[in-house]
């Protein structure tokens, strides 16, 4: 028992007797490896610049780097490093984003021929994005180099269902009131809450930012998935031209 409660008292007291024994000393009583860290052989000393605010927020970081970096432009530490890394990745992930929609819209229109049903294939995607960023900002999930990673895995799954959708009306010529109980629809209803349900374990993560991309993954397959099912079907029924036509056309030879 005296091993287990007394084992660091020693040191301790020793460390104690030798912070007692703290004396005055100048520059040259320094050691030579902390000496030369700090003041060069020209002259020059380096400095430390501590901020006023706190660093966790990323306004916060920003105005201190760019206030530190306004007097010494060369400056370098872990804030610099971690605001310029931030803006490298976020500016990499727009590139990125942006060409992948420029594909997705591409492929969409080489498969569907059609301005009109490319538009709806991605009308879902868009309006869940819209009530993915409300909730966010309601529920306070901003986001960050987290949970920005589930804006691509939204893209693909939200038009993934919606092709599916779209696919589904052109070939069967379906109203939405029939559509919506097909097997495409019970698919993709199915599939999306497997998908919700393995990302909604994520926010249990004691994780901050792993917990953010769950919550954000969730919501946004959840609107994905309520778009899918209940706004895209509605704007499939409404008829084309062209049908409207031919329904005129055989009311005429009816009568």
């Amino acid at each position: 028992m005296e091993k287990d409660l007394l084992a660091m008292l020693p040191l301790a007291l020793q460390s104690l007797r030798t912070a007692t024994e703290a004396a005055p000393f100048g520059e040259k009583d320094l050691p030579v490896a902390l000496s030369e860290r700090w003041h060069s052989q020209t002259e020059e000393y380096r400095l430390t610049v501590y901020p006023v605010e706190d660093l966790n927020d990323n306004d916060a970081l920003r105005r201190f780097v760019r206030a530190v970096q306004q007097v010494a432009p060369q400056a370098i530490g872990a804030p610099v490093v971690s605001l310029e890394a931030g803006e490298a990745v976020v500016q990499a992930f727009i590139q990125a984003f942006s060409l992948a929609l420029i594909g997705v819209v591409v492929i969409l229109w080489v498969l569907l021929r059609s301005i009109k049903h490319t538009l709806l294939v991605l009308l879902p995607l868009l309006l869940s994005s819209l009530f993915t960023a409300a909730f966010t900002i309601l529920v306070d999930v901003p986001f960050n180099f987290a949970n920005i990673i589930a804006l691509p895995l939204l893209l693909g799954l939200g038009i993934d269902s919606s092709l599916h959708m779209v696919y589904r009306s052109l070939n069967n010529q379906l109203v939405s009131e029939i559509l919506i109980h097909t097997s495409t629809a019970r698919a993709i209803f199915y599939s999306a809450l497997t998908a919700l349900v393995d990302f909604a374990s994520l926010i249990f993560s004691s994780h901050q930012g792993t917990a953010s991309m769950g919550i954000m993954l969730t919501v946004g397959l959840a609107f994905t998935l309520i778009c899918t099912l209940i706004i895209l079907p509605a704007l499939l029924r409404t008829p084309s031209k062209g049908a409207i036509r031919h329904s005129k056309e055989g009311l005429d030879r009816c009568c």
